[in-house]
């Protein structure tokens, strides 16, 4: 059961139970879209080095769908099931998460 109110103060921060995005849940998010199978997964920036590499960043980053349906599992933890039926979610995804970042890509502590 929620803790949070109805209706949050604008600006108000909230912060989630810690959250791993790694490889595995990025694998199992990566088969529970593509099922039925469509095409075999071409290597890209969320599942290869080298392609995550040659588009300049670091290491293969989560897919922004995957990072957006994290966050809105938060809000449904904090809001119930009310946040699927009126809630909305309005988001800038300005930074790369990679995997083994914590949720949002905070360090998970």
């Amino acid at each position: 059961m929620s803790t949070a109110t109805a209706n949050p103060a604008t600006g108000r921060e909230m912060i989630s139970r810690p959250y791993l995005l790694d490889a595995a849940a990025a694998a199992a998010y990566l088969v529970a879209i593509e099922r039925p199978r469509r095409r075999a997964p071409e290597a890209n920036i969320h599942n290869d080095d080298a392609a995550a590499r040659k588009a300049g960043f670091r290491a293969p980053i989560a897919a922004g769908e995957q990072t957006y349906a994290v966050m809105a599992n938060f809000l449904v933890d904090s809001f119930g099931i009310e946040f699927l039926r009126g809630g909305r979610l309005e988001a800038a995804l300005i930074k790369p998460v990679f995997y083994g970042d914590g949720f949002l890509g905070a360090p998970a502590r």
